[in-house]
């Protein structure tokens, strides 16, 4: 039933074995899911997103990391849409945040370093999502101005009024918005114009892994965030190359393997006391 409703209306599926076998280990695996949220089993590994014009990091991407019992890493590709079929997405969303906001107030002694956390639509249709999130800021002693939500495109297709107000309240905040994966689903610029909250697009790493057209779609995504008033993050910079060109076509941030690669929360603080900052070759003195 699932399947067919992801298809076309009036659309509809038959179960087979193979079906009916993927079914019961999707079920399994999200019991697996369900123990783990109870038993506060899910962590978190951290990217830096640099400065591209300084070099230096300014925020830190909280990436969600589920590890079963048995040692296998399931892949919060497999996870998160588990999560979101199986309802579980709320309480996954809140401990991640709450854990990210946590570990945040910790290195601030360090360098005011921001944290982003990444937000289903569902969790922006929740009428306390606000409230919660402020009360975890709270109860940290986090400046709100150092938290920033990341949401997809689907936030803005949906023109839901509830995930619209909660929005504009998290703004209201001194929270920062950001778009990401921008570029790969269906919005457009009239969404970009009822959603004016919006702080920042990020570019999605397959335009950076392109041979053709990827440019030319990271330069018009540029152009959009400067006819906007946005700033632009590139995801996935894995080379000096690819770095040096997001400098020159006037990108403001960017994270990926040339700069690092995500780590645990233990070694943030190492990171950012140790940290030189990341320039491009023709600009090093």
């Amino acid at each position: 039933m699932f399947r067919a409703r992801q298809g076309r209306p009036g659309s509809y599926d038959a179960v087979d074995e193979a079906v009916r076998g993927d079914v019961t280990g999707r079920s399994n695996t999200a019991g697996e899911l369900r123990s783990a949220l109870r038993s506060r089993g899910l962590n978190i590994a951290y990217q830096p997103i640099i400065n591209l014009r300084t070099g230096r990091i300014v925020a830190m991407e909280a990436l969600a990391r589920w590890t079963t019992p048995s040692g296998a890493a399931v892949s919060p590709d497999v996870f998160i849409p588990m999560a979101e079929e199986s309802g579980l997405i709320g309480e996954l969303g809140a401990q991640i945040l709450t854990m990210a906001v946590r570990d945040a107030a910790t290195w601030q002694s360090i360098a005011p370093t921001g944290v982003r956390v990444n937000v289903s639509a569902h969790e922006l249709r929740t009428r306390s999502f606000y409230s919660d999130t402020m009360r975890t800021i709270d109860k940290v002693g986090l400046d709100p101005a150092l938290l920033g939500l990341e949401v997809t495109e689907s936030v803005l297709l949906e023109e839901s009024s509830e995930a619209a107000e909660t929005l504009g309240r998290l703004r209201l905040a001194g929270i920062s918005l950001m778009l990401d994966d921008f570029g790969t689903g269906d919005s457009s610029l009239s969404h970009l114009q009822r959603y004016p909250v919006i702080d920042m697009l990020k570019i999605d790493r397959s335009f950076l892994e392109q041979e053709a057209g990827g440019e030319e779609i990271i330069r018009a995504i540029i152009g959009l965030g400067r006819a906007f008033d946005l700033k632009v993050c590139a995801e996935g910079v894995e080379n000096a190359t690819q770095h040096s060109r997001m400098v020159e076509l006037g990108c403001d941030f960017a994270q990926g393997y040339y700069f690092a690669r995500p780590t645990t929360r233990e070694m943030v603080p190492k990171m950012l006391q140790a940290w030189a900052p990341f320039l491009p070759v023709s600009t090093q003195v």
